[in-house]
């Protein structure tokens, strides 16, 4: 098995620096738009399976195949995807991608972040309310009650709008 490795790249598009592992013609590196990005995160999805030209123009909403070629080559020049023979595309490279930064992949699905502190803050929250019931005299208890509801309830917006936000293909 071989080992992957981590690189941040920004949200709206991506500057990967020059390295062993990524050839560029330029010194500053090879920049990649927000829809390669896309492409990536996509196969990146399909972790153990190889995607198919097809499926990433289908995937993307593209008219013609071209347009994923086109983007599929750039990925595949920076070193982030590999080509077999057949013409199937799996991800050479990890790194992570400003576009999916709020959110951890389980079983090809995009889960924010936010919601696993969420559930913490909303458990600490029940058994705080249900363990110390006889403490609720002291206005420190309650102040410390009331933070920790408002960070749940926080947690959980942040997580609704990542959710909205997160990426979606047109296959999903």
């Amino acid at each position: 098995m071989e080992v992957l490795w981590y690189r941040t790249i920004s949200y709206r598009s991506a500057i990967i620096p020059p390295c062993d592992r990524v050839t560029s013609s330029r010194k500053g590196g090879l920049k990649l738009s927000e829809t390669a990005m896309l492409i990536y995160v996509y196969i990146r999805s399909h972790s153990g399976d190889e995607v198919r030209l097809r499926e990433v123009q289908h995937a993307m909403g593209f008219a013609s195949p071209s347009s994923a070629l086109f983007h599929l080559q750039k990925l595949e020049s920076a070193g982030l995807i590999l080509k077999d023979p057949i013409g199937n595309y799996r991800v050479k490279t990890r790194v992570r991608v400003g576009l999916v930064r709020n959110y951890v992949l389980i079983r090809n699905i995009f889960v924010p972040r936010h919601v696993f502190y969420a559930i913490v803050m909303t458990i600490a929250s029940i058994l705080y309310l249900t363990l110390l019931r006889d403490f609720f005299s002291s206005p420190f208890t309650i102040i410390a009650l009331l933070l920790n509801t408002v960070s749940a309830g926080l947690f959980w917006f942040e997580s609704w709008r990542d959710w909205k936000d997160k990426p979606r293909f047109s296959g999903d």
